[in-house]
């Protein structure tokens, strides 16, 4: 990875990020208490950016509303075989006139729920699709961007990254086959992609669009 260009990313797309996150968290609080919003009214509909007639079509299937079954591996590299499942909601918007998205999460875990952005963007030049991962809890560093594409509907990922100090390899799996619904799928690799231990899945399943609206 070029780490100047990942740095400049971040600088460039924290702030916008950022802001979403206030609106988003702003609007919720005001609709949970009954105030009217003074940068959000639900009641209109929001404005449509039309896509860009050349914009790449392999998110597509992720646009919309959703309800996420998660499970994840209890313990990275131990050969743990026990996982923790628990719920979610995903919700994804096209940006960059088709040549991005936004997808807002929250993550019920155990021990409590949280927020999560997922912005992706498409390369003209490469052919390839980047990944950002933003946790709500740590708003101010995205994680560092995989890489990669799709083919015959599935699409692989990639990135170099550390964890817990050990170099490791990153692989990101999006299953998006006709008529099933999509699956998600992180793996970790400690010796240079030889071997991958999967660590998280999540399968999607379309919301109502009675359920859409993120619950506190």
């Amino acid at each position: 990875m070029d780490i100047l260009t990942d740095v400049t990313m971040s600088v460039f797309f924290l702030p916008a990020i950022c802001y979403s996150l206030w609106l988003l968290s702003t609007n919720a609080g005001n609709e949970k208490s009954g105030r009217a919003s003074p940068y959000i009214d639900s009641r209109k509909p929001s404005m449509h950016l039309s896509a860009e007639k050349n914009a790449p079509r392999d998110f597509d299937f992720i646009i919309g509303d959703w309800l996420v079954k998660h499970r994840r591996l209890n313990s990275r590299f131990t050969n743990c075989k026990e996982w923790t499942e628990f719920d979610g909601l995903s919700s994804t918007v096209k940006t960059l006139g088709g040549f991005g998205n936004l997808e807002d999460n929250v993550l019920y875990f155990p021990e409590g729920s949280f927020r999560a952005l997922a912005l992706r963007s498409f390369c003209i030049k490469s052919d390839t699709w980047s990944i950002w991962w933003l946790d709500a809890r740590n708003p101010t560093t995205l994680d560092v961007p995989v890489v990669g594409k799709f083919s015959n509907h599935i699409g692989v990922f990639f990135a170099d990254d550390l964890l817990d100090g050990q170099a490791i390899k990153v692989r990101f799996t999006w299953t998006a086959t006709s008529g099933e619904n999509p699956r998600w799928e992180q793996a970790f690799s400690k010796d240079q992609g030889r071997a991958w231990e999967t660590n998280w899945t999540m399968d999607f399943v379309r919301a109502a669009q009675a359920m859409a609206p993120i619950q506190p």
